[in-house]
C-alpha cells in the first residue's frame, strides 16, 4: 500500500529501495531484503528524515561505490545518505538552493537537482564524497513563475521541463563547452543567468511558445528524440539536437 516515489534494486546491499510518499507524514524509505526469486522480505522501514533536519521533497537512488539516496528537502538543500542507514545517520549536505527541490535526475556519478525557482545544479556525488563540498545551481531563470516540475538525463542530454516550457541542455552531464548556433528561434540561453566560469552550454526551448498546465518531456531512447505532452491531450516528438 506505498505511494512510491522511487524504486531501486542495491545489488551490493541485497537490498530493493522505495521512497514513499504519505499524506501528511512526509517521505519514508523502505528497504526490503532480497531472497532469490522469492518474495521480497520487510527489512525496515523509517523515516528518512525527521522535522528538525527538514522536510523531504524529491529522493533518488544513486550507485556511488557504496548506494547512497540523495534527497530534495523543502528548504532548498539537496543531501545524500548512505545506504542501508546506519543507527548514527549522517547526512551530506550536496547542493544549496534558493527555493525547495522540486526535481532530481541522475547520471553516473552526475545527479541534478532543479528547484522552484528555475535553478538547476549539477552535482558531482564522489567529489561530494570526497570534499565534502557543496554545490549551488549552475543555471538560474531570470523571470518568475518558472519552476523545475521534472528532469530526465540519456547520454549528454539533459530535457527538463518547466510550470509553462521544455528545455534541453546539451553537454550537460560531461559540462563540456558546446558548439551554439547564436540567435535561434529556439535558443533558451539569455533566459538563464549561469555560474560564473561554468563551460557555455547548448540551452534550447522544445517548442516554439510557453504552454497552460503542467507538462513534461521525456527522452525516447530509440532515436535522439524527445515526447513532449501538449494540451488537448497531444503529444509532439521533438528532435533533441534541434528543439
Amino acid at each position: 500500500g506505498l505511494e512510491a516515489d522511487c524504486c531501486e534494486l542495491l545489488p551490493s546491499a541485497k537490498a530493493l529501495f522505495v521512497c514513499s510518499f504519505t499524506p501528511n507524514l512526509g517521505a519514508q524509505l523502505h528497504l526490503f531484503r532480497l531472497k532469490g526469486l522469492d518474495r521480497p522480505e520487510p527489512a525496515w522501514a523509517l523515516p528518512i528524515l525527521s522535522e528538525k533536519e527538514g522536510v523531504c521533497t524529491r529522493a533518488v537512488c544513486i550507485k556511488c561505490g557504496p548506494n547512497f539516496c540523495a534527497i530534495g528537502l523543502q528548504d532548498g538543500r539537496t543531501v545524500l545518505l548512505r545506504l542501508p542507514p546506519a543507527g548514527n545517520r549522517e547526512f551530506i549536505v550536496a547542493s544549496h538552493h534558493e527555493s525547495s527541490i522540486t526535481s532530481l535526475a541522475r547520471a553516473g556519478d552526475v545527479l541534478f537537482a532543479g528547484d522552484a525557482s528555475g535553478g538547476i545544479a549539477r552535482i558531482h556525488v564522489p567529489h561530494v564524497l570526497a570534499t565534502g563540498a557543496s554545490f549551488t545551481p549552475m543555471m538560474k531563470y531570470n523571470g518568475d513563475d518558472m519552476g523545475i516540475v521534472s528532469m530526465e538525463v540519456e547520454d549528454d542530454l539533459l530535457v527538463v521541463s518547466m510550470t509553462t516550457r521544455h528545455l534541453i541542455i546539451k553537454g550537460a552531464v560531461s559540462c563540456e563547452a558546446q558548439t551554439v548556433t547564436e540567435n535561434l528561434p529556439n535558443d533558451a540561453s539569455n533566459s538563464f543567468t549561469y555560474t560564473e566560469g561554468l563551460p557555455r552550454l547548448d540551452v534550447r526551448w522544445l517548442g516554439s511558445k510557453p504552454h497552460a498546465g503542467v507538462m513534461t518531456a521525456s527522452l525516447a531512447r530509440k532515436f535522439p528524440g524527445a515526447v513532449v505532452a501538449r494540451p488537448g491531450g497531444r503529444m509532439w516528438i521533438a528532435n533533441a539536437w534541434e528543439g
